[in-house]
């Protein structure tokens, strides 16, 4: 019992201009100089007039893999070529489960980072990536691109590269999610562990005529599927702040030719087995995270053609143990009542089945339990209930880290401070449900 806690994408280049003609021949951020020089002699034998000879470069840059793919990015934007587009679609499905889908990268320099102590090259790359930073956030995702594209040109080496690949891949999917097509995985808020729980794949056309996206068919002797490779994250939270993760990935196959009308959407339906993920658990919540992609495919606007992959933005659910479900419903009351006569398993899972408009006064509950607590433990008359308050304090500190992603330790004032910049931040008209 826990008493104690009441008591407790169109390519870029094809959107802002045509393509460049010539593929670059700079290192494409390659770990390794003798990986850059098998890639550019690949290219050179898959670009022979000898079929052998191409052959022989073909299966060297599959053999390359993911490093490969940005060159024969480039290559496939400046000659549109057959050959070209079928290569990278076999690296591609030759392992999804590498596929890492585009985010605004972490950590980045914000533009009042002072600038580093590097050579003269390196703080002028380091301050025009700050500049990437600022048109990114801002949502200029075209000129950020153009941006870290001529980056990566001018200075493919720079220790910044890797960094600034990211914020290049993450605009290129940001222009194609504004400007031509949004596409995201949707699904509901919770489900019960072990269940099947449907997810929905959309596509949404932003674009200002009907658009079509289509998938290779291959030839009558060797046909190609048309799917989407859905990428699962399972995450494991405890009430104890231990975090376990578990991923995998699944095809859903689909339709070879889909058009989409202007304002229309496409939608295909898709099951989620939750029993493949920690079966024998069933005492802690799951945190599923369901995203997606296509390997590359062509989107035909009316305007132009391309070839890309596409992202579909995830989606986050919880998954709650049987025994513990009924929590899914009002979770903010029921939060209430577990903090005054429920279990630790509870009150955690309660916590973290609240939604974002219920959180600040979720949060302001159990910070107020812990202030409590920290009384009590400031004030025990003996070593035993000294022990058992700062016990009680630790449980409610790893509820409170696990649920807000704050890691404040026990110093009450901190989670005060933060529980009333929550409450100040949340919309004069939430109301809890």
């Amino acid at each position: 019992m826990i008493r104690m806690i009441g008591g407790i994408v169109v390519a870029a280049a094809s959107v802002h201009a045509a393509p460049d003609s010539r593929l670059a021949t700079q290192d494409s951020g390659l770990a390794t100089q003798e990986n850059a020089e098998r890639l550019n002699l690949a290219l050179q034998w898959f670009s022979d007039a000898d079929p052998e000879i191409r052959e022989l470069g073909r299966r060297e840059l599959v053999a390359l893999g993911r490093e490969a793919v940005p060159k024969l990015e480039e290559l496939l934007k400046a000659k549109d070529a057959y050959e070209v587009y079928r290569l990278l679609r076999e690296i591609e499905t030759a392992g999804p489960e590498n596929s890492e889908l585009p985010r605004f990268p972490e950590g980045a320099p914000t533009e009042d980072a002072p600038a580093p102590l590097a050579s003269a090259v390196e703080k002028y790359v380091f301050s025009k990536m700050k500049e990437v930073y600022r048109l990114a956030k801002a949502g200029r995702y075209e000129q950020a691109y153009k941006l870290s594209e001529a980056l990566l040109v001018l200075e493919p080496r720079s220790k910044y590269a890797a960094d600034i690949h990211k914020y290049r891949k993450y605009c290129d999917n940001m222009i194609t999610q504004t400007l031509l097509v949004q596409t995201r995985v949707t699904g509901p808020a919770a489900g019960a562990a072990g269940a099947k729980v449907e997810l929905t794949l959309r596509m949404e056309n932003v674009f200002k005529k009907g658009i079509e996206v289509a998938f290779e068919k291959g030839t009558p002797e060797a046909p190609a599927k048309a799917f989407v490779i859905v990428e699962i994250a399972c995450e494991r939270a405890t009430p104890s702040g231990l975090m376990s993760r578990l991923t995998r990935h699944q095809e859903v196959e689909i339709e070879h030719d889909i058009p989409i009308a202007m304002g229309a959407q496409w939608e295909r339906t898709f099951t989620l087995d939750t029993s493949l993920d920690y079966a024998d658990d069933d005492d802690n919540l799951r945190v599923y995270t369901v995203g997606a992609w296509t390997p590359v495919v062509k989107i035909d606007n009316g305007a132009w053609v391309t070839r890309k992959r596409i992202y579909f933005e995830p989606a986050t659910f919880k998954v709650v143990p049987e025994k513990y479900f009924y929590l899914s419903e009002e979770p903010l009351a029921k939060l209430g009542k577990a903090m005054d006569s429920g279990s630790v398993h509870e009150v955690f899972i309660a916590a973290m089945l609240l939604s974002e408009e219920q959180k600040p006064m979720g949060v302001e509950m159990l910070v107020a339990a812990f202030e409590k607590m920290d009384e009590r433990w400031r004030k025990a008359p003996t070593p035993e209930e000294r022990t058992r308050a700062g016990d009680a304090m630790a449980i409610t500190a790893n509820v409170l880290s696990v649920v807000t992603g704050q890691k404040l330790g026990l110093e009450a004032k901190r989670w005060r401070a933060y529980a009333d910049e929550l409450k100040a931040e949340a919309k004069p008209t939430s109301r809890a449900r």
